[in-house]
């Protein structure tokens, strides 16, 4: 009977893999008949119900698979995303946080707490669970990049701009990318003001007054990391340097350059990516 359900099971997710989504549902149903509480059935239906837009069903199963026993950790961070998309924060929130407590360290369950935590203008305590999840998760692109939003939420504004670029390492042929580069663009050149950076901005705000203004942000690292430590100032001020140069050969922010690209020049599987990823894990 198990391996029958198991084969069955694997036709499902095969079935809502090819957006056969009611195909699958049938199969789901079909295990549930056999096994009501089946949890894996129960989860995959949910994911299935949500792919077609219903929350509601895909909510109450996802209820029965949180309220037994059962290593489906991810009906709990599906189960949360749903209370997110529906700015039900405060429940999303108590969601992650009970499968926490089930599966402790889950990196998935840390990254989304941190995504529903930023999106309740809660920074300072989004931190440390991105960071977690990429200690746990080190080429997670996602991760890099909402780790990146946080940090500039913290005033971290240095470590923001090299996260983001990790992203782009990781991660930077589609639409993600794009959002990953124009964040980056934005950060290193509209958002950084001299106040917050001890530098002079142009008044002209052409692409003439962007490089300039880069061409003095590696100067100001120490302006925007923890000065006493001499060998992170130091490592900031040669990555945001590194940075600056892969940004202006790429010439205009709307282009998105190839993995190669970017690994010949920023943060690939060097020791500056090393550095970065040290520095978030002794904070997570």
């Amino acid at each position: 009977m198990h391996t029958m359900l198991e084969a069955m099971l694997a036709e499902g997710r095969r079935l809502h893999d090819e957006r056969r989504f009611d195909e699958a549902l049938a199969t789901y149903a079909r295990i549930l008949k056999a096994s009501p509480a089946h949890p894996h059935a129960l989860y995959e239906a949910a994911l299935t119900l949500r792919a077609k837009g219903d929350t509601v069903r895909a909510r109450s199963l996802l209820e029965r698979v949180v309220s037994q026993p059962g290593q489906v950790e991810f009906a709990f961070v599906l189960l949360g995303a749903i209370h997110d998309q529906h700015g039900e924060f405060a429940q999303g929130e108590a969601v992650f946080r009970r499968g926490l407590m089930r599966f402790g360290d889950d990196a998935p369950l840390r990254f989304s707490l941190g995504v529903n935590l930023l999106a309740q203008h809660q920074a300072s305590a989004a931190l440390p669970e991105l960071i977690r999840n990429l200690a746990l998760r080190p080429v997670h692109p996602r991760g890099w990049a909402i780790a990146g939003d946080a940090l500039w939420e913290n005033q971290l504004w240095a470590w923001a701009l090299l996260a983001w670029g990790r992203a782009l390492v990781l991660r930077v042929d589609d639409v993600f990318a794009k959002r990953t580069a124009d964040r980056l663009w934005h950060g290193w050149f509209a958002g950084l003001s001299p106040d917050r950076l001890s530098i002079r901005v142009p008044a002209s705000t052409g692409e003439d007054a962007a490089m300039t203004t880069a061409e003095n942000l590696a100067v100001a690292a120490s302006a925007v990391s923890c000065a006493s430590a001499r060998s992170e100032t130091a490592f900031l001020s040669a990555a945001l340097d590194s940075l600056r140069q892969a940004l202006r050969e790429l010439h205009s922010h709307t282009v998105v350059a190839s993995r190669r690209f970017w690994h010949g020049r920023l943060l690939g599987p060097s020791e500056s990516a090393q550095v970065v990823s040290a520095w978030l894990a002794a904070r997570a």
